[in-house]
């Protein structure tokens, strides 16, 4: 229940969040945002958006598991702009979590709607707003909100998606256009994994490391490369020496 009354407060000042896509004949997508009707409606949207799920399943193999089934079923549909997945290794979805349990959250969403620093961002102002139910009562009585009003809130990429026509930009436009798709595909001919045939699915994997040698690297990166050197130019050059030993230079 917090999760879905914070997700009402955050889709009033992120409406972004419930926006939906279409296409037609054209290649632009058509994304759409309606207000809710009434605020059992808008709670209706929450609650589809929030899932339990008791499992013993961490969040990272619940991700892949859903990638793997959509790769698989073929399914074109677009995904919601965000979806959250709650876990926890419990029978069921109505037994109480005990104290000190594990709950993995997990967040799904969709690019069309948003960039990942703009969603890193949502989902911070998510968490904040969870915090205002976190000491409330079952019965606790929710604020009524003004739906409709929550427009004003659009991003502006959101609104400039909505109702700007590109082709009456202009050359600048065009121009612009030209340069990045040159650039991109300039940047083909950089060192990199070879491209293979079907369809890639995403993979993530995570190294955890204690704050003792976190704070060891940091400095024997400080101590050798020098005070302007950072933990992330050692992962670049981490992965720039994997392409290397994977792709040994012929010259």
């Amino acid at each position: 229940d917090m999760f879905e009354l914070a997700l009402l407060d955050a889709r009033f000042e992120h409406p972004e969040c419930a926006c939906t896509v279409s296409w037609d004949n054209e290649v632009p997508a058509i994304i759409t945002y309606e207000s809710p009707e009434s605020n059992e409606s808008a709670r209706a949207w929450a609650k589809d958006c929030v899932h339990v799920r008791p499992t013993a399943k961490s969040a990272l193999d619940l991700w892949s598991e859903m990638e793997e089934g959509r790769a698989a079923a073929n399914d074109n549909t677009p995904s919601k702009p965000i979806e959250l997945f709650l876990l926890s290794d419990v029978p069921s979805d109505s037994t109480p979590i005990p104290q000190g349990a594990a709950v993995d959250i997990l967040f799904h969403s969709n690019h069309l709607f948003w960039d990942g620093i703009g969603c890193r961002k949502f989902i911070g102002d998510l968490f904040r707003l969870v915090g205002n139910y976190v000491d409330c009562s079952a019965g606790f009585e929710t604020q009524k909100i003004q739906w409709g009003q929550e427009i004003k809130n659009l991003s502006p990429e959101v609104v400039d998606s909505l109702k700007l026509d590109v082709n009456t930009l202009g050359s600048e436009f065009d121009d612009k256009c030209t340069e990045y798709t040159s650039t991109l595909v300039a940047n083909y001919k950089s060192r990199g994994l070879k491209f293979q045939p079907g369809l890639a699915l995403p993979r993530c994997v995570i190294h955890k490391l204690s704050a003792e040698d976190s704070i060891a690297i940091i400095k024997a990166i400080k101590t050798r490369l020098g005070p302007g050197f950072t933990i992330s130019h050692l992962t670049q050059a981490a992965i720039i020496l994997a392409l290397l030993d994977h792709l040994k230079p012929t010259d």
